[in-house]
């Protein structure tokens, strides 16, 4: 990452390093500690009577990238550019690569290697797999230890990682489920809703979902599971298989209610 430098527009995290009237030097830390400059006009929207009511010394701060000079070294910065959802998700990307990398430092101790060129050595490939350290970790707790057969690690430390990650993980499961009330006035009623049903259900699981059922609670009201990592990404699933369902179940010449629960 030493020659590396931001995009403007990006939104990264740093460390504030001093902090003056004027503004605050702050370290990027996903840029080998690259300084940035941010003026004191960047700090808020509403009248800054003293930066040190923002900023102090060591403090970890979200920030926008707003200008970038290779040639001069120089980066400028902005707090007040940055939304809410900008912030927490840059932070919760921060805290996962955080936690990965505390992990795989506890393997190594563990399977007495050397924790810079283990991730000098096999870093970018874990994270081209995974997306992240973290991901290896939470990929062994759900699959086993035979994602890690193709990165080549050393024996040992794939045990340690098994180990530690056992010892550490807990996948979190979310479930989202959908009571829909579905109406067939013919006497071939069952069939339409089982073809409906099985439509519906032929949908692809994405990443992250992990389970999907669906089953009567007495008719004509039927109930559909999904369990997934994420709330935003199980509800988002159960939303495309209701869709899916409402519109077999009209085109079939049915009715249909539904009402979104959460558990």
């Amino acid at each position: 990452m030493d020659n590396e430098w931001p995009e403007v527009g990006e939104v990264t995290i740093g460390t504030v390093k001093s902090v003056y009237d004027y503004g605050a030097y702050i370290a990027l830390d996903e840029y080998a500690g690259k300084i940035g400059f941010l003026h004191v006009s960047e700090v808020s929207t509403t009248w800054v009577r003293s930066i040190r009511d923002y900023l102090e010394e060591g403090r970890k701060v979200v920030v926008k990238i707003i200008k970038v000079d290779p040639e001069k070294a120089h980066i400028d910065l902005s707090l007040r550019r940055v939304t809410e959802s900008e912030k927490r998700e840059v932070l919760r990307l921060w805290k996962r690569r955080r936690s990965g990398s505390v992990l795989l430092a506890r393997a190594c101790k563990e399977a007495k290697l050397d924790y810079d060129e283990v991730l000098a050595r096999y870093g970018k490939i874990i994270e081209d797999k995974f997306e992240d350290i973290y991901g290896l970790f939470e990929a062994v707790i759900e699959k086993g230890i035979s994602v890690l057969i193709d990165l080549n690690l050393p024996e040992n430390l794939v045990k340690a990682i098994e180990h530690i990650a056992r010892e550490r993980i807990s996948v979190k499961k979310v479930e989202v489920s959908g009571l829909c009330e579905i109406y067939f006035y013919d006497s071939n009623g069952v069939e339409k809703i089982k073809k409906a049903f099985d439509y519906a259900l032929k949908l692809r699981k994405p990443e992250g979902v992990k389970d999907v059922k669906a089953y009567t609670i007495g008719a004509p009201r039927y109930r559909i599971e999904v369990v997934g990592s994420e709330y935003g990404l199980a509800a988002k699933f159960l939303k495309r298989i209701i869709n899916r369902l409402q519109v077999a179940v009209e085109k079939l010449g049915g009715s249909f209610k539904y009402m979104e629960e959460r558990k």
